[in-house]
Order: structure tokens, then sequence, then C-alpha cells
């Protein structure tokens, strides 16, 4: 595991549960929260040569501005630890919210950073078993108590492109990886333990191109390395799916987010997918200033060229508006999901018997203790859980 980094400038931070989800004193429009309470997340991917240090008078400015978000996934920022810290910088001279915090993840050519003027803690630049040459850069987010009974984990992504040499493979490698720690996140023991009930949003440019497999493995957990990466997990609290955001052009209803190049037409490789059993999606869209109405860009004080390749990046901004959904008591013992601790948990459990240890126990919802054995212990737990979880 490599080491973590995060830079931070903290000017004054806001009161938590205040000033973070205000929007700004202008005119409405539809890429305003649906909620002055929701999280707000923004994907970008800035095409590796925006000069951090000139970011106080260009498009980037603008748009970044214009969107107002409460964590942020940039991908593709130059290598240099600096351009982070810059980052930081801008982000809290220029946001209604300040005391921006950075954290840098892999520096394999280009980085991928999460941001945030919010606390964040469990740091992580890959996952374990590894990924791939980008990894994964990961944080956990304090969202203010006062609102929300629990916080939020964000994984960002930058996934190899195209479908040349063994970058198919690379991203299977990345996606075995993320889906078997999404999973290992839900169980105790292991790499990382997370919260009963804590979201997750895997966000980035995952450049889903050539075969299914990789996005399948995401939303499915449906792991082809099995013998380094696990058996097949569910990434939801629930057991179920992730789910595939899909924002679109509130102006067009178009979905791409790479604006094509030549003979290759736009698509849309970048993407959300988060945990929706236990998170409330609010308003969700791609951001493309050639699309709005001049109303649009003037009450967001916007260029209609500003997202266009010329000014920013042959990415356009994906965004995610949510909160977390209260929680009730964990029921460790429902391995099926279903709220329920019934007879359909106990074949489960029986199906994954390995009393004597197992090396790739997130794959065993039956562990219901944590100690990487399914065994009686699991059976009596069950046993004194029998009946609704609530």
């Amino acid at each position: 595991m490599y080491n973590n980094i995060i830079f931070t400038v903290a000017f004054s931070f806001a009161v938590a549960g205040t000033s973070f989800a205000q929007a700004q004193k202008r005119g409405t429009t539809q890429f305003d929260k649906w909620d002055a309470q929701d999280v707000r997340v923004v994907s970008y991917n800035l095409h590796g040569d925006l000069d951090p240090y000139n970011l106080s008078s260009d498009a980037f400015s603008r748009v970044i501005s214009a969107l107002n978000p409460d964590i942020v996934v940039f991908e593709e920022v130059t290598t240099n630890n600096d351009d982070a810290l810059q980052f930081a910088d801008w982000l809290s001279h220029h946001m209604p919210t300040n005391g921006w915090s950075v954290h840098l993840g892999i520096n394999a050519g280009i980085r991928t950073i999460v941001a945030s003027h919010l606390p964040m803690s469990m740091l992580e630049v890959d996952t374990t078993p590894a990924s791939s040459t980008r990894g994964v850069t990961m944080a956990l987010v304090d969202l203010p108590d006062n609102l929300f009974d629990r916080d939020v984990y964000i994984l960002g992504v930058h996934f190899k492109c195209c479908s040349y040499g063994d970058e198919d493979i690379k991203r299977q490698k990345s996606a075995d990886a993320i889906a078997t720690w999404m999973g290992d996140a839900r169980f105790v023991g292991r790499n990382i333990d997370l919260p009963w009930g804590t979201p997750m949003i895997l966000t980035g440019d995952m450049n889903l191109v050539g075969g299914p497999q990789p996005e399948l493995t995401l939303i499915t957990g449906d792991i082809i390395d099995e013998s380094t990466y696990c058996p097949d997990i569910k990434g939801d609290w629930d057991n179920s799916n992730l789910f595939d955001v899909t924002p679109a052009d509130p102006n067009t209803g178009d979905t791409f987010t790479w604006q094509g190049s030549g003979s290759w037409p736009p698509s849309n490789l970048d993407r959300l997918m988060v945990t929706d059993s236990v998170l409330a999606i609010g308003n969700n869209f791609v951001f493309n200033t050639d699309t709005m109405s001049n109303s649009e860009l003037s009450i967001l004080g916007l260029n209609a060229s500003d997202t266009l390749v010329s000014s920013t990046s042959d990415h356009l901004p994906i965004v995610l508006d949510f909160k977390p959904i209260q929680q009730g008591v964990a029921c460790d013992s429902d391995i099926n999901g279903d709220g329920i601790v019934n007879v359909s948990d106990l074949l489960i459990l029986i199906g994954q018997w390995n009393p004597n240890g197992a090396d790739c126990c997130p794959g065993c919802e039956g562990d219901i203790d944590g100690d990487l054995n399914v065994g009686v212990n699991d059976v009596l737990m069950l046993i004194a859980n029998w009946g609704n979880c609530q």
C-alpha cells in the first residue's frame, strides 16, 4: 500500500451542517440541488493539460464554481504534488465553502484525486489486493452529524483507455479489485471495515470500452480472477447490485461525457455507481454549457464554450446530489438482506461452511462474526437473531 497524502488549506471551516449545503444567491436553474441538504459530488476528467496555477480566471473556474460541489473527484491531474495543494488553495478561495482538502492518488504519470471541504479519513490510494497501475483513490467523507447518521465512502477511479494490448485485462483487474474491496467493506475483518450502512459512491473515468465484463463485474460483483480477488460478491448493503446512475444532459437527454475525437463518437466514459439501498439519489446530470440556454448561462455565470474541448477538457463533468438514508440497527445475521433472519439465511451459511478458515472471506456472507471462518459460532449468532431485523 502506498503512503497516503492529504493536503489541506484551512481558512475558516464552516460549522457542520450549515454552510456546506447553502445554495449560491442567484436565480434558480435545473442544475440546482433539489434539497438544500443534499450533498453534491462532481466527477471531472481534466484532460491532463489544465494548469492548476492558472485557474483563477479561465473557463474551468467558472464551471467548478457554478457547480458548487461538496466533494470532487478529479481525474487526469498532472503529477506534481504542488498541483494538488494549488487545487486545495483554489477551491478554498473560490467556493462559498472553504477549508478544502485534497487526497492525492497514485503517481502514475497522472493522478486521480479526491477533494472536499468536509473532513476526510480512511485515506487509501489502492485496494488490497492491488487493482492496476492507477490505483483507486478512496476516502471516508465526514458528513455533518446533525443532519446525517452516516458518512459517505468515495472511490475515485480512472481506468486505462482503449482496447490496445492489455488494456482490457487491466480494466478487468481494476473491476475485480474494486468489487472485492466494496464487498470486504461490508463485512467485519480483513482489509477494510465500514460502519454498517455507509453509502459508497464509485465514480470517475471508467473507460468502459471493449468487452462488457468489467462493467458487469462492478455492478453485479461477478469477479473473474477469483483466485486473486475472491468469490463473487455484491457491492450493496442489501446484497444487491450497485446502481448505475447514468446522468444525462437535462437539455438534450444525452448521456455522453466524453465529447468524441476524430472518427470516435461521443461516449459515456465517466460513470457513477452507488449503493442505492442506503443512499437517496437527488438531482444528477451531465454538465454541458454548449447546450444551455442563454438564461441558464447568465444565471450560472458561464460562457457557452466553457465545457468545450477548446476551453477546458474533452470530458464533461458529471454530478450527483444525494443524502444517506436513515438507517436502523444493523442486522449482521440477515445474510441475504431481506430484513428477516430465517431459513434462507441459514441455507446460505451452510453452503459456505468452512470452519477451518478461508483466504477469501469477503465473499463469505456466512462469516457473521468476522473471524474468517464460517462455522458453529456463526450459526449460533444467526439463530440468536432469528426473525425480523427491526
